[in-house]
């Protein structure tokens, strides 16, 4: 359950918006077919064990490194490098 602050606009676009996201880092897949789409308000986090792609969805979303597949949207801006 997604809870709001009342004081927190209602805006339509997400802020990030992933679909099917992947990257590779040489042969090696780290992520696969990602979607995921957060909207102003949200808070959002990420668990999972080492090396699972945290740390690399977090730069894909700091678009410190491009996806190899997939679109996406950071503020409104595309990713880069995707296709």
């Amino acid at each position: 359950m997604i809870r709001r602050s009342p004081y927190t606009p209602r805006v339509l676009q997400a802020i990030v918006d992933l679909q099917g996201v992947g990257v590779r880092i040489g042969d090696t897949p780290i992520l696969r077919k990602l979607t995921l789409s957060v909207s102003p308000g949200e808070v959002v986090g990420l668990i999972g064990s080492n090396g699972s792609g945290k740390t690399t969805l977090l730069r894909v979303i700091a678009t410190l490194r491009p996806p190899t597949e997939g679109s996406g949207t950071v503020l409104g801006a595309p990713l880069r490098g995707t296709g």
